[in-house]
């Protein structure tokens, strides 16, 4: 499973909401970029921003992109943030589906 396609296979639960689905995704994602330490989180979404035109709050709605962007940025290391991100989002949803190899 591909974070482009993390949106797509994911059900939530009937009791939940897209907006809570919505919510859980960024958070995952936003505490994943935590890992590379706040300063170059924060220039990680200002770079999505300028060289891909992709704003912080469209990222859980253009998954694919954001997808295309890390790949382009981290190159083959962009996997252990996708990984995390899905890992995160495992954890928060209390879904457990995917095995996270770190």
């Amino acid at each position: 499973m591909t974070m482009a396609s993390l949106d797509k296979d994911f059900a939530p639960n009937p009791a939940g909401s897209l907006q809570d689905y919505n919510k859980l995704l960024f958070e995952s994602i936003d505490e994943g970029l935590s890992t590379l330490g706040e300063p170059s989180k924060s220039a990680l979404y200002d770079a999505l921003d300028r060289s891909f035109n992709l704003k912080k709050t469209d990222i859980i709605f253009r998954t694919g992109d954001f997808y295309n962007a890390l790949n382009r940025i981290f190159g083959s290391g962009a996997v252990h943030l996708q990984r995390l991100f899905m890992k995160n989002f495992s954890e928060k949803t209390g879904c457990s589906c995917v095995a996270f190899p770190l």
